[in-house]
């Protein structure tokens, strides 16, 4: 199975190798444990269930409460051939119709879900009938009851994972402190998963602050360097 992990990982990723703490998460989700993992956003979350979804038998199903993401990861898979799809409310009615009916065809190897939509019975009662090899809940913090992102819907994902056969699952998050760690522990998982905490630091941000002295000014200066950066990147690429 490492053999052909590297395989998809180089042929349908484009990628040489792992980033730093994927392989060995991976490694868990292909030994088909349950798992917790915080990783900070760009970190690569996302390629620890996209990339056991291709070598899975059954469906791997992603619940996901943004939707923009959804569509962008969606619309990735498929260029990179992976059979994916989505249910959500900023699709059409045919766009969703379709998904449903490759759904029920078998034609799916991931589908994404908006907790909204996947606690409809109709949705639970059809992915009753399917193989669904793994489960993974992003952004899981948002059933931290503690958390600004708190979503009611996360609440009902452990009954939801019961009425699934306790499906394998991976919940995933970049921001999850000890206390919201135990509270998805406590609503997802009936016994403790692998827990892989790969950190909060993202290098690429940082914050800077200046007093505030001649604010107009500043601001004026502001948007001037950034027009006539805009201006030489456009002459630039064209």
């Amino acid at each position: 199975m490492k053999q052909n992990d590297l395989k998809n990982l180089k042929n349908i990723f484009g990628f040489d190798q792992y980033r730093k703490g994927q392989q060995e998460i991976i490694k868990e989700v292909l030994k088909g444990n349950d798992i917790l993992t915080v990783m900070p956003t760009g970190a690569g979350k996302s390629l620890c269930f996209q990339l056991p979804a291709t070598l899975f038998d059954g469906l791997t199903l992603v619940v996901s409460p943004l939707i923009a993401l959804m569509q962008s990861q969606v619309a990735q898979l498929k260029l990179l051939g992976v059979k994916a799809g989505s249910l959500n409310s900023s699709n059409s009615e045919a766009e969703n119709r379709e998904t449903l009916k490759m759904l029920e065809n078998n034609e799916l190897k991931m589908l994404y879900v908006a907790p909204e939509r996947l606690i409809k019975q109709e949705i639970i009662d059809l992915l009753k009938t399917k193989k669904i090899s793994l489960l993974a809940i992003d952004e899981a913090h948002c059933v931290s009851q503690w958390g600004h992102d708190f979503r009611k819907e996360y609440l009902k994902l452990g009954e939801i994972r019961k009425e699934l056969s306790m499906v394998q699952t991976i919940a995933l998050t970049a921001t999850a402190d000890e206390t919201t760690r135990k509270d998805i522990v406590d609503k997802i998982f009936p016994k403790k998963p692998s827990i892989f905490i790969q950190g909060f630091d993202r290098p690429n941000i940082y914050l800077s602050m200046l007093p505030k002295n001649n604010a107009k000014k500043k601001m004026i200066n502001f948007c001037f360097t950034r027009f006539t950066l805009t201006l030489l990147l456009s002459h630039h690429w064209h």
